[in-house]
């Protein structure tokens, strides 16, 4: 039980990491406070990098079996 309760912890972990990469690649600057371009690009740049990095974190801990083995209904 212990283990698949650390197995759904870290699952959702890594989902929530990929949701706010997510949204960090899609916002925008405050209206009233525009940021320079560089600054825009590299917050960009570090949401696509931090989803790319969850992306591949997900797979690693897939392998190593800490995700939960859901059944698929045929």
């Amino acid at each position: 039980m212990k283990k698949k309760t650390l197995q759904y912890i870290i699952f959702y972990l890594i989902g929530i990491w990929g949701f706010a990469s997510i949204i960090i690649c899609a916002g925008e600057d405050i209206p009233g406070k525009p940021m320079s371009d560089a600054m825009f690009y590299g917050f960009k740049l570090f949401g696509i990098l931090s989803f790319w990095l969850c992306y591949r974190t997900g797979r690693w801990l897939d392998k190593k079996g800490l995700f939960p083995k859901f059944k698929k209904e045929d």
